[in-house]
């Protein structure tokens, strides 16, 4: 979150919802990624799920501006609320249990991607991309041979990756800019 957004959400009362809605839409984002996105989308062969610890309030904003609403089958992230001009946000778990992420109270992203897994049936290949610590059990589910790991180059997910007691399996490819997401994912449906 860049300065601006931190200084509108952190000033009591000083932004209306609208002003913050709209600096929640504006983060940056690599148009690669976009372009990714919608690629992904018009494959009848893939499902695009979003597990992200923000909230719906930011991932509903940022989809809106982008038009990507309806790229995604599910959207797993904490829930927010409005009441009297102030944003509240909840746990998308409480409790959860899991011990791999005990630095992430609110969300076991292993979990959800069980769980998708579970309900949307097995699938030939899972792309996990990712860069924070919270991902790494979310990876971890992933399997050894087909599944891909999309791991932001020299953040958390990588580094914690590379300690080698992460127990993720699945194949590792690093990442730096939109280009090379998009350049993996367009390789990675080739060969579906």
């Amino acid at each position: 979150m860049d300065y601006e957004c931190q200084r509108l959400t952190t000033a009591p009362f000083s932004k209306t919802q609208a002003e913050i809605q709209e600096c929640m839409a504006t983060i940056p984002v690599f148009e690669e990624n976009l372009k990714a996105i919608r690629l992904i989308s018009a494959d009848p062969n893939c499902v695009q799920c979003i597990v992200s610890d923000a909230n719906t309030e930011f991932i509903q904003a940022f989809l809106q501006r982008h038009d990507i609403v309806t790229c995604f089958q599910e959207i797993h992230t904490n829930p927010s609320t409005w009441s009297e001009g102030v944003l509240s946000v909840a746990a998308y778990h409480h409790n959860h249990g899991c011990p791999q992420c005990v630095q992430s109270p609110n969300m076991c992203k292993g979990q959800i991607v069980d769980d998708i897994v579970n309900r949307l049936g097995s699938f030939e290949r899972i792309i996990y991309l990712g860069d924070g610590r919270g991902d790494v059990c979310g990876c971890s589910r992933l399997q050894g041979n087909d599944d891909v790991v999309l791991a932001r180059h020299e953040y958390a997910l990588q580094k914690l990756i590379k300690e080698g007691n992460s127990g993720v399996t699945a194949h590792v490819m690093p990442w730096s800019s939109g280009a090379e997401i998009l350049s993996v994912l367009e390789g990675q449906l080739s060969s579906i």
